[in-house]
């Protein structure tokens, strides 16, 4: 008899979407626990961590985990690691990743587990033949306000231009792979919806994954230190703000000049997404 698999939260999408307020929305939650940007299924999934009939070495799998670049994100020792992978003896690569963030999340006192890692939205497809049990939340904002967003942190271009094409790329890669997944492993939300009405959206996330929506998950600003213990300092400064709308306009935020370059780009994506034009007709 196979065994029911509990499922997989991945929180997807663009860079500077709100994918990281949502995480902190989720982790509130009592029943789920999301693990802030570990990138590990991703950059651990290689040949490197296989015997040759591809069933995992747990051995270079484990050294591998403690040796990532962000495994200080986990809180977990290296003895911690190492126990849970030798009592559990994982088969596969998927059952190993499991195993971790099982760890991470019984840890915390909570029976699921999840991810938040916007980049895995180039990657989905992967991700659900390495986990049947996925299921994918893709945060998706309006690519005028996440574009000025981008161009404005240290670890990305200045340039607008660029920005809204790498926003452009990331959307449509993520629209295309939730099309393949089909709506019982993907669920886009929108931005501007999550902000309006957040009880409405974070109850549609919940019954997603099979959950009752909880209010705990309205309270993340009170968690700002830990949400943010992570964070590049001030980058997500008013995470510790309680929710509100009109933090970023793009129709006050952008040149006229701004706004014809990002609807070249990428004006047809954003009126197929719902968003007003960024130029009249």
């Amino acid at each position: 008899m196979s065994t029911i698999l509990p499922p997989f939260l991945f929180i997807v999408g663009a860079e500077r979407s709100g994918t990281t307020m949502l995480r902190g929305m989720v982790d509130g939650h009592p029943d789920v626990a999301v693990v802030y940007e570990p990138h590990v299924v991703t950059e651990l999934d290689s040949a490197a961590v296989r015997h040759a009939d591809g069933s995992v070495d747990v051995g270079r799998f484990a050294k591998a985990f403690v040796e990532h670049r962000w495994f200080r994100r986990w809180g977990l020792s290296v003895e911690q690691v190492w126990d849970t992978l030798s009592g559990a003896a994982p088969v596969y690569f998927s059952d190993a990743v499991r195993c971790v963030y099982a760890r991470y999340a019984t840890d915390r006192g909570k029976r699921l587990y999840g991810d938040k890692s916007p980049s895995y939205v180039e990657r989905m497809v992967r991700i659900g033949e390495l986990f049947p049990e996925a299921r994918f939340v893709h945060l998706v904002r309006d690519g005028r306000d996440a574009s000025r967003s981008l161009q404005q942190v240290p670890f990305r271009p200045d340039d607008f231009a660029t920005a809204a094409r790498q926003w452009r790329a990331w959307v449509e890669e993520g629209l295309r792979a939730g099309a393949r997944l089909g709506p019982d492993r993907y669920l886009e939300l929108r931005y501007e919806h999550l902000v309006a009405d957040p009880v409405g959206e974070l109850t549609r996330l919940c019954a997603f994954v099979g959950i009752d929506f909880h209010p705990d998950m309205m309270e993340f600003h009170r968690r700002a230190d830990d949400v943010l213990r992570h964070e590049r300092p001030n980058y997500h400064d008013r995470l510790s703000e309680p929710l509100r709308t009109g933090i970023r306009d793009w129709r006050t935020d952008l040149s006229a000049a701004e706004l014809a370059e990002f609807h070249t780009i990428a004006g047809d994506l954003t009126e197929r997404l719902g968003y007003a034009a960024s130029v009249s007709r």
